[in-house]
C-alpha cells in the first residue's frame, strides 16, 4: 500500500478502526514509522478528542473482546488438530 493510499484509509477510518490497528498492527510497522506515523498519531488524536469517553470505553472493550474471541478460536483449532491427529494415528 503507498503512502497515499494508507494516508487516504486513515481519513476515512472510524476511532474504532484506528484504535483497532494502533493494537493489533506488529510493532515496526509502516503505519507507525516516520511521515505516515506522525500523521496517523495526529488523527488519532483527533479522533480520540472527539469521540465521547463512554465511546472510548465501549470501543477500547469491543477490541478486547475480539482479540480475547481470537485467541480461543486459535486455541480451540489447534486442540482439535491435535486431536485428529492422534485419530489418525490410532487408526
Amino acid at each position: 500500500m503507498s503512502l497515499v493510499e494508507m494516508i487516504m484509509w486513515v481519513d476515512g477510518a472510524s476511532y474504532e478502526q484506528l484504535l483497532g490497528k494502533w493494537r493489533f498492527e506488529p510493532s515496526g510497522s509502516a503505519w507507525f514509522e516516520g511521515e505516515m506515523g506522525d500523521y496517523y498519531k495526529a488523527v488519532m488524536l483527533e479522533r480520540s478528542h472527539e469521540t465521547p469517553d463512554e465511546e472510548r470505553v465501549r470501543v477500547s472493550k469491543s477490541l478486547g473482546w475480539v482479540n480475547e474471541l481470537q485467541e480461543q478460536v486459535r486455541s480451540l483449532k489447534d486442540l482439535l488438530e491435535s486431536i485428529k491427529a492422534k485419530h489418525d494415528q490410532n487408526e
